[in-house]
């Protein structure tokens, strides 16, 4: 039997058609039931379940009205490659006061430092802490 089409097929094969509903163990959910020569559509194929009884394929794999392959020997094993990991490049930023002290307290905003009250401690400066790091997504 050659892997891609169905030349050689005989009555009796089970096949797997995406028209036939979830596959048996093997891999297949359906059987050719006529092989006619001669004919676009040279293979009767009887699904065990699913939305069609039975429909027409040519020894190719196509059912007619449609451009993709549905038959196959077995179901199909799709490989889906994982999601490419990039890296991205976050920033944090955030303000400090400082005080004379020694110490200080941070800020999300610059707004922020500026409408905190510090009477016992006057600050003697308000900075910009920024960082940057590198993630993966």
């Amino acid at each position: 039997m050659s892997e891609t089409t169905f030349e050689n097929a005989q009555v009796g094969d089970r096949v797997y058609s995406f028209l036939g509903g979830s596959p048996d163990a093997d891999g297949r959910n359906a059987t050719i039931r006529q092989f006619q020569t001669g004919n676009r559509f040279s293979l009767i194929v009887r699904h065990d379940h699913g939305f069609w009884n039975e429909c027409a394929f040519t020894i190719a794999g196509f059912p007619p009205s449609s451009t993709e392959q549905l038959l196959f020997w077995s179901k199909p094993k799709f490989q889906i490659p994982e999601r490419p990991r990039r890296k991205v490049k976050k920033t944090v930023t955030f303000w400090a006061d400082l005080f004379k002290e020694g110490w200080g307290c941070s800020y999300s905003t610059k707004e922020e430092a500026d409408q905190a009250l510090h009477t016992r401690h006057p600050r003697i400066a308000c900075v910009e802490l920024r960082g940057e790091y590198e993630v993966e997504e």
